[in-house]
């Protein structure tokens, strides 16, 4: 039965990532600064719909399935509550929520479906408020929003939004580019940090300090964005005259 969810979970999530990657900017497009930063119950449903119900039949079947090893509900709830919190706060690596939830989701389908399990009215009963209790605690957490939200970033985008051409190219530092494209509605070229140049599937924006930098020349970057905190926290770690030397070939 784990497999077979487990199965239609991964299927699902590979829906629903190439969903989730474009969606967290062009959702935002017309946002202020207070409506992009806390998380939303509605961006939740737009991303990954009912598997956000199906999810947490999943978690309380999967606790009661006597088929199923302890070890393996503690892999797979292991999985799901750390990647389910950074879905929450909108961490970075948000979409690894989808993995986990996915599978939950279909594990719970499949098993409220299964008719070979006898069940009385009483343990439905049961399954309904357990499952609504804690859709109402994930409501909850989805509303809260990150406490910690660095407004710096939204601010530029703010800025550039309203003051730059809309075919105006933006270098940026990691991970500011997807706000760039699109909630500022520029083209940004991004240093990944993380030889994004490897994975053109996965970030085709995204290239390497070490990467493709005649790219970046070519293309004649008119700004620049970097967060504060890399010259707070690691100030002389990168070639800082690199990214300005390309500024200033730019214009």
């Amino acid at each position: 039965m784990l497999t077979t969810a487990a199965t239609i979970g991964f299927f699902t999530a590979t829906i629903l990532i190439p969903t989730i990657l474009p969606s967290v900017a062009s959702t935002a497009q017309s946002y202020t600064i207070s409506e992009q930063s806390p998380s939303t119950l509605n961006f939740a449903i737009h991303n990954i719909g009912i598997i956000l119900l199906l999810a947490p039949i999943g978690i309380i079947l999967l606790c009661l399935d006597k088929e199923i090893s302890i070890k393996d509900r503690a892999v797979l709830l292991g999985f799901a509550l750390p990647t389910t919190f950074l879905f929450f706060l909108q961490i970075r690596w948000v979409v690894l929520a989808g993995i986990p939830l996915a599978i939950l989701g279909a594990y719970g389908a499949v098993k409220l479906l299964d008719t070979k399990i006898a069940r009385t009215t009483k343990q439905y009963l049961w399954i309904a408020i357990l499952g609504a209790t804690l859709m109402v605690a994930i409501i909850y957490l989805l509303q809260l929003g990150p406490s910690t939200t660095n407004y710096s970033i939204l601010q530029a985008a703010q800025w550039m939004r309203n003051n730059t051409p809309n075919n105006a190219t933006v270098l940026t530092l990691w991970s500011d580019g997807s706000l760039i494209e699109g909630w500022a509605n520029r083209t940004s070229i991004s240093d990944s940090m993380m030889a994004g140049q490897d994975m053109p599937q996965f970030a085709q924006f995204l290239f390497a300090r070490s990467g493709n930098l005649s790219y970046l020349n070519h293309a004649g970057a008119q700004y620049l964005v970097i967060r504060d905190i890399y010259y707070e926290q690691y100030i002389g770690a990168f070639n800082y005259s690199e990214y300005w030397s390309i500024r200033e070939e730019g214009n």
